[in-house]
């Protein structure tokens, strides 16, 4: 974002702060300061560096400061939406007490770094507008904004004082670097979900520091799972009965997915038609709910956009239509480390659910089926027994979709009788004459195959030896003896469990699928058919061909 567009979003959200809380005619002091506070820093500062900006170009060295105080407005946002929330009749049953001077003191809080961060702003257009008034006197620096003197060094050292963000990719090996840690390869994504919570591209010093709090940064590192190895010691129960699963759905019109879900037997069910609201029951609750995360016994349904109640707006009464709403809640449960599985129950807005192909265990569809499989989680939650067919992008119901068969044989020109076999009892065909162009794809569309396989829609067919090459050009082609089992070690070692036959002529030579469970071999078309048979069937109970066969 260039400098002037950043100006414009923060003099916007300061404006919109100081009607809102107009609005309340509340006579709570803490609100009447933060105003104030609010008031002079609009008035003082940011118009006068807006009277600036019509006079020459903004520097991009007031991008930091300006990032900064945009994040303390934004979070003091969402703190006097807490404030109205706890004033409200509880939505939701509640296993804690909303404490309203537990937020007051958030927003006592947020004055404070509010006023800490005109004053690196102020010293920031000094130093670029007026350098010629800079004194002795010690500037206050971004670093400043943190009372954590362990944040502080680390800051300090590894970035530098005068840096007040950087990029998520940048603070993992800052902080891999000074910790002496190896964090995970995900670690980038999960610190840009927790500490960007608004999308904004870049993790800010005053963000960082309102997620470590008093901890030091390794005990809120590892808090957050983003250390290699770390073994994380979790205060739960060793009783998964004390906790009922738990349903929660943000919906503004759950008619429908409340429809499926009265039929869940002991299953405590949450409606929230705001993600404000639900955002507060889960700060409120998360004692109870990390303990239902940790046990397999939670889920979460969001539609997609909802038409909410504009708890952000002056006018209390209005409504509007929130078009990032499951993306909103589903980044939200993603960065403060929920793993339950979320579904996005869409209609014509499905196009617009890409985003949960970004997140683990979450899924998107518009069919009322896949709704019903994904609430058919419940059923067995102590054998995991969810087959995981909802988590992908646009998902359609099983009935719709065709077994899919991959088929790995040199000779694959020559198959095309059994191809045609295949596809004509409707088993959808990927044919492969290479086994390393079949790994390529096989890797490649790994969340296709993982649903396929969890749904019993899966199976491999592949030849034992296979003509490879040429290795160089020029060169010839070399007989593979052991491609089978090189395939079916490769597909195993991948954690694909389902069926895979070898074809071959010389079926003495196969005894390795003895060592393999759900593979077998064959040299006959009979027992080719009746696998591809039982197949397009969906029998799962079919065993002719396992093992060293005819």
């Amino acid at each position: 974002m260039d400098p002037l567009s950043l100006l414009t979003s923060v003099i916007s959200t300061a404006k919109f702060l100081i009607n809102w809380i107009d609005a309340r005619k509340s006579q709570e002091c803490t609100l009447s300061d933060i105003q104030n506070t609010i008031r002079n820093v609009h008035e003082s500062v940011l118009c006068s560096l807006l009277e600036k900006s019509k006079a020459q170009l903004l520097d991009s060295r007031i991008l930091g400061p300006l990032e900064t105080l945009h994040d303390i407005l934004r979070r003091t946002q969402a703190h006097l939406v807490d404030w109205e929330q706890s004033r409200l009749k509880p939505i939701g049953k509640l296993w804690t007490t909303i404490n309203p001077w537990a937020i007051l003191d958030r927003l006592k809080a947020d004055e404070k770094k509010l006023m800490i961060s005109v004053q690196i702003l102020g010293t920031a257009m000094i130093a670029i507008y007026t350098p010629t008034q800079a004194t002795n006197t010690r500037k206050t620096l971004p670093v400043d904004i943190s009372s954590n003197a362990d944040l502080r060094t680390f800051w300090t050292s590894e970035l530098g004082e005068e840096v007040s963000y950087c990029s998520a990719e940048c603070l993992a090996l800052a902080l891999g670097r000074h910790l002496n840690v190896q964090l995970k390869a995900q670690a980038s994504h999960i610190l840009a979900s927790r500490l960007d919570e608004f999308g904004v591209g870049c993790v800010t010093l005053v963000n960082l520091d309102t997620f470590i709090g008093r901890r030091s940064i390794l005990e809120a590192i590892m808090d957050l799972g983003v250390v290699q190895d770390a073994v994380i010691d979790r205060k739960t129960s060793n009783t998964t009965t004390i906790v009922p699963p738990i349903l929660v759905v943000v919906d503004d019109n759950p008619c429908e997915t409340m429809g499926y879900a009265r039929a869940l037997s002991g299953v405590d069910r949450h409606v929230f038609e705001s993600t404000a609201a639900a955002k507060t029951w889960f700060e409120k609750n998360e004692v109870r709910l990390r303990q239902a995360d940790q046990m397999n016994r939670l889920r979460i349904v969001s539609d997609n956009v909802r038409w909410e109640k504009d708890v952000d707006s002056c006018d209390q009464s209005r409504s509007i239509m929130n078009l990032r709403a499951g993306e909103t809640i589903l980044r939200y449960l993603r960065g403060r480390q929920y793993k339950a599985p979320v579904l996005i129950f869409a209609n014509s807005t499905i196009p617009m659910t890409q985003y949960v192909c970004q997140y683990s265990n979450a899924g998107s569809t518009r069919y009322p089926e896949v709704l019903s499989n994904f609430l058919d989680g419940f059923a067995n939650l102590d054998s995991k027994a969810d087959d995981g067919w909802w988590r992908s992008y646009a998902v359609e119901p099983k009935w719709s979709a065709k077994p899919l068969l991959i088929w790995v044989d040199d000779g694959i020109d020559g198959l095309g009788s059994n191809i045609e076999c295949a596809k004509s009892v409707g088993i959808e065909v990927v044919p492969f004459s290479t086994i390393d162009d079949a790994k390529v794809w096989i890797t490649s569309n790994e969340i296709l195959l993982r649903r396929m396989e969890g749904a019993h829609l899966l199976r491999f067919i592949s030849d034992n030896t296979k003509m490879e090459g040429p290795f160089y050009e020029g060169g010839p082609r070399q007989l593979n003896r052991g491609a089978g089992k090189q395939f079916l070690e490769f597909v195993r070692l991948n954690r694909y469990l389902s069926p895979l036959l070898i074809t071959c002529h010389e079926i003495d030579v196969t005894l390795y699928v003895c060592d393999h469970e759900n593979a077998g071999s064959t040299r006959t078309l009979q027992v080719l058919r009746s696998y591809l048979s039982c197949f397009s069937e969906g029998r799962t109970d079919d065993s002719g061909w396992k093992g060293c066969g005819p």
